[in-house]
């Protein structure tokens, strides 16, 4: 053009879309600078187009050659129906499978051409084949032959369908969404046309958008191209609400696995005649030589489709350092992947050079992953895209956190935990990963503009996703995995930061401080206090720092100390000299608390001297647990102090023995040869011999001079009490004479509901209770346990269970009776009792030694 351009000249250019913005610009100056009429001819039309137009007050005429197929149909409502459903299935079938390319406006006059040629009846197979070619020139002769007919096939159904109904076109495009989607024809170009011809409206779905897009590449740029074209026609199914099971899936795998196929990097693979491929380990892909120095060309050959040897880049790029940015990122952001072939060193180099009109670092945190620990240089991404942009995002909001328990506890956006909430790259690195790598290497990697409110920034993120993350492990069952990482944040560089009772729950600042012995300098005192007492090397003092805390408390309703390592806490801390304070603290202001069997030792029970006199002069009740360990403070409460009705002090026992006397009972197989010549009154069945050891026992009471009282139950398929608090006393052995056995089976629980019956009819008695049960075998029926557990389930004097096991019987049966009535239970001997003199011995040993029955821990007396 002439410099003295009328306005009536017209500039037209054609691919406007593939010059560069600096291009563009130029172009629309030196139009607008000679008054000449700009028409632009294009596929894609930016934004930035917009802008620029705008900002020079230019209205160019831009053709779109690319659109969709409710754009195309606008174009078209003159056609007929066949003739449109021949384009509709074409561009469908093609764009699908091929990308947007394929839906230009520059092929239709070609496409009509073929139409009109087919409604001649001519074959046009050679004629599409051309056409698809064309336009993507990786794609093999036969596949496109094969793809072409079944193209054709199909139409050709449509259209005879399309005979029998008066629907417009714009109908059948709607039912099409309808359409039952299955895969039973297991040949790949048939799958591939179905897929391919799904109604997905405006979407762009097509096979390369899919397998390129940010959200894929991440997981499957290095896999298989079966994998991807798999997952693509899972992803079209969706389009139709369906979801293929595994089954179907394996099967589109298998029937994929039949051919052989070339992974093309951004286009569809090339499928090729010849060679079966049948693993799926290992594929094929096209790629071009070229220098991996010359990223340009790089980029360009990227472009055209095809792939980099990635292996002989990675091993150039290993031993020379790329040094150009601007082409690297551009390269970058055309393959994101290309960023795990350069050596770490150059990475993080790069990484630092970039500024905010790079990509590279954005890139990076998108390839994060997780697992990738060895691979510092995407961290070093992450925390400085972190660094970046922290100072300009607007604080997290600021979360009062409550025991998960509580159904007020609030939800937690789990979309709040990446970085970025608010900005357009939302897809980021994981922050509670991020922070977990930066609390080992530290946080000040890259300088910010103002440190003090980074800094307080940054504590507010990681309290937020720390607590947000605990909350969250606790619905998916994670929570053991969550501990650990939250542990090991704290347990480095972060330990400064760590701020327990008002962003950390006390719970984790507990499972921190035991993490690890010698605690931190940089810990907090309280979790010093706490790591030092865990690990046995706390004292008094530490504790008394504590009880200023919350952490007793908050630990209690949390049920921290049901845990096994709340138990082991809680024994270090019952072994250390607690406090008047404490000791009423664990008594009777710890509803519930499950005091360790361990623990019941005369040692830490002296320890609680002041806490019981406590409960006694302020009339409190001890609220623990009762388990074993309470029982002993309640033995010690009448030991210290005896103004209280104390039975131990006094020394009497009510001891009731329960003695079976079925048919088995009356068998001569104990050994009584030692004790023959005394037992002349008894007969030498089992029930005699047992008797006898009664009468011994008795004897050795009366000796020591105590008044205790003794009752006698007999039993087989009935209960009778034969001696009922009577006062032992040699003359009682006279009573114990009725040795005559029963012919009948055996029943526990009517022995069971007799001695509940006597329990409660001597509830009044100021005794001890020590019930002494003596059988050979078992019981018909199993409902006993519940009975003999209700038997001592509100006894509150101190009580004691003896079971004894005579003859040859299953010992199992008595431990489930200690079981049940444990802690205060035990059996005479570990195997059934077979000589009487033994039996004997055993009886005058526990009779000496009662009381230890009721206070000591050991409970191998006899």
């Amino acid at each position: 053009l002439s410099s003295s351009s009328a306005a009536s000249d017209v500039y037209k250019r054609q691919d406007y879309h593939v010059l560069k913005l600096e291009n563009k610009k130029q172009l629309c100056y030196w139009c607008k600078s000679k008054n000449i009429k700009l028409i632009l001819i294009c596929n894609r039309y930016e934004d930035h187009d917009s802008e620029l137009f705008e900002s020079l007050k230019i209205q160019p005429k831009v053709i779109k050659c690319r659109g969709s197929l409710n754009r195309f149909f606008e174009s078209t409502f003159e056609w007929s129906t066949k003739k449109t459903k021949f384009f509709v299935m074409w561009y469908r079938l093609t764009r699908n499978l091929f990308g947007e390319e394929l839906l230009s406006r520059r092929i239709d006059n070609n496409l009509e051409n073929i139409y009109h040629k087919s409604e001649k009846k001519a074959d046009v197979t050679s004629d599409l084949v051309e056409l698809l070619r064309s336009k993507v020139p990786t794609l093999a002769q036969a596949f496109c032959v094969q793809l072409v007919n079944e193209f054709l096939t199909r139409y050709n159904a449509e259209t005879k369908a399309l005979s029998f109904t008066s629907k417009s076109i714009h109908d059948l495009e709607e039912a099409d969404i309808q359409k039952d989607i299955d895969f039973k024809e297991l040949k790949p170009i048939q799958i591939l046309s179905k897929a391919a011809l799904i109604n997905t409206s405006e979407k762009n779905a097509s096979y390369p958008e899919f397998a390129f897009s940010k959200d894929f590449i991440k997981k499957f740029y290095m896999y298989h191209p079966v994998y991807k074209i798999v997952a693509w026609i899972d992803y079209m199914c969706s389009y139709m609400n369906v979801n293929l099971n595994d089954e179907q899936l394996q099967k589109l795998q298998d029937s994929f696995l039949s051919s052989r196929m070339i992974d093309l990097s951004n286009r569809f693979p090339m499928f090729i005649e010849g060679l079966i491929g049948t693993s799926i380990r290992s594929c094929e892909v096209a790629y071009l030589n070229t220098d991996f120095m010359d990223l340009q060309e790089l980029k360009n050959n990227f472009e055209r489709g095809f792939s980099i040897n990635w292996k002989l880049a990675e091993k150039r790029w290993r031993k020379e350092n790329i040094t150009d940015l601007d082409l690297f990122d551009k390269l970058a952001r055309k393959w994101q992947p290309s960023l795990t072939y350069i050596n770490e060193l150059n990475l993080r180099s790069l990484l630092r050079q970039s500024t905010k009109e790079h990509k590279i670092a954005t890139i990076a945190v998108s390839l994060f992953e997780p697992r990738m620990y060895w691979y510092n240089a995407y961290y070093v991404a992450a925390w400085k895209l972190y660094c970046d942009q922290r100072l300009f995002t607007e604080p997290l909001e600021s979360i009062q956190y409550q025991n998960y328990e509580n159904k007020e506890v609030q939800v937690v956006d789990e979309k709040r935990l990446t970085f970025f909430p608010n900005k357009k790259f939302n897809k980021g690195i994981d922050l509670f990963n991020l922070f977990q790598w930066a609390s080992i290497y530290g946080f000040n990697m890259f300088q910010v503009e103002s440190p003090e409110t980074f800094e307080k920034a940054f504590k507010e993120d990681l309290t937020y996703v720390c607590q947000a993350y605990y909350i969250i492990s606790s619905k998916t069952g994670s929570r053991k995995e969550v501990e650990d990482k939250i542990i090991q944040i704290f347990s480095h560089a972060f330990a400064p930061l760590l701020d327990v009772g008002k962003l950390l729950s006390y719970e984790i600042g507990v499972k921190i401080a035991i993490s690890r012995y010698p605690p931190l300098s940089k810990w907090p005192r309280s979790i010093k206090n706490i790591c030092s007492i865990y690990y046995g090397k706390g004292n008094s003092g530490m504790l008394q720092e504590l009880e200023s805390t919350e952490f007793w408390p908050q630990l209690l309703v949390n049920n921290y100390f049901h845990t096994k390592e709340g138990q082991k806490l809680l024994v270090r801390i019952l072994d250390l000299n607690l406090s008047q304070k404490w000791q009423e603290t664990i008594l009777y202001k710890s509803k519930g608390l499950i005091i360790p069997d361990e623990c019941a030792t005369v040692s830490v029970i002296k320890n609680f001297e002041a806490g019981l006199r406590s409960v006694y002069q302020h009339k409190k009740n001890i609220s623990i647990h009762p388990n074993k360990f309470y029982k002993k403070l309640q033995r010690a409460k009448y030991l210290l102090f005896p103004t209280i009705s104390n039975p131990i002090l006094i020394n009497r026992y009510h001891i009731v023995f329960v003695v079976e006397r079925s048919t088995s009972m009356a068998e001569e197989d104990l050994i009584v040869t030692e004790i023959a010549d005394s037992m002349i009154s008894y007969p030498r069945t089992r029930l005699g011999v047992v008797y006898y050891a009664i009468s011994k026992f008795i004897e050795k009471r009366s000796q020591m001079s105590i008044a205790d009282s003794v009752s006698l139950i007999a039993f087989d398929k009935e209960a009778k009490t034969i001696l009922r608090l009577e006062m032992c006393s040699f003359s009682l052995k006279e009573k114990i004479s009725d040795c005559e056995t029963r012919e009948s089976t055996t029943r526990f629980s009517e022995a069971f509901n007799e001695l509940n019956s006597l329990l409660q009819s001597s509830a009044n008695e100021n005794l001890n209770t020590m019930v002494i049960f003596i059988t050979d075998g078992v019981s018909v029926e199993k409902s006993y346990l519940e009975i003999l557990e209700e038997a001592f389930k509100h006894e509150r004097k101190p009580f004691h269970f003896l079971a004894v096991p005579i003859g040859k019987m299953d010992i199992s049966v008595l431990q489930q009776m200690t079981h049940c009535t444990s802690p205060y239970s035990s059996l005479l001997k570990n195997e059934p009792i077979t000589d009487g003199k033994e039996l004997c011995r055993r009886f005058e040993k526990v009779a000496e030694n009662l009381s230890k029955y009721f206070f000591d821990t050991s409970t191998e007396i006899a």
